[in-house]
């Protein structure tokens, strides 16, 4: 798989309440959407870009994805496990996710055309967010923060819970709503 990232996309949301596996809840959040494309498919994770900052600035922190333009997704993948790497961890937690989402993406056409099989194959990733609601819901099989590789988001998510927002394979429609609604929108081209 020596495909190599064509778009990159990252939009900003602010949320007020959203609380965390491991941090409890948390307040004033910027919360980021990570969008990443190759190989025809597109990945897409979320999660916590800075808490109760009110001096947030998204460009600077956004500025670190310019190291993954084309780069091949089995190297950035590779890139993300060197100590040496000097981003955040919120960078590495959303890089991480969104590229696992791709790879799934990616393997599952693969798959899909190497057996001919019609079925889907779900990929379940998890951000450690969860809806600030979420006590009542029943977690069952499906981790926080995932969706199926297959069809749009499945799963309560912040973004989902908050501001009604969905994206995934075939929801085109919502993307369109994510400009209207993100407080700011980065691109690599």
């Amino acid at each position: 798989m020596n495909n190599r990232l064509c778009g990159i996309e990252l939009f900003q949301f602010d949320i007020q309440l959203c609380e965390h596996e491991e941090r409890g809840v948390l307040e004033d959040c910027r919360y980021g959407l990570l969008k990443l494309t190759c190989g025809g498919q597109t990945g897409w994770g979320e999660g916590i870009m800075s808490v109760g900052d009110p001096h947030f600035d998204f460009m600077h922190w956004a500025s670190f994805l310019y190291t993954l333009r084309r780069m091949p997704i089995t190297e950035a993948l590779t890139m993300l496990s060197h100590r040496q790497l000097s981003w955040e961890a919120s960078q590495i937690e959303l890089t991480s996710l969104t590229l696992s989402d791709l790879r799934s993406r990616l393997q599952s056409k693969m798959l899909m055309g190497t057996a001919q099989f019609g079925a889907s194959f779900p990929v379940a990733i998890g951000s450690g967010i969860l809806p600030a609601s979420s006590h009542s819901y029943d977690h069952g099989n499906h981790p926080a923060g995932g969706y199926e590789s297959s069809s749009v988001q499945a799963q309560p998510t912040v973004l989902g819970t908050q501001l009604g927002v969905r994206y995934g394979t075939g929801s085109g429609q919502d993307v369109d709503r994510l400009f209207r609604i993100s407080r700011a929108y980065f691109a690599v081209l």
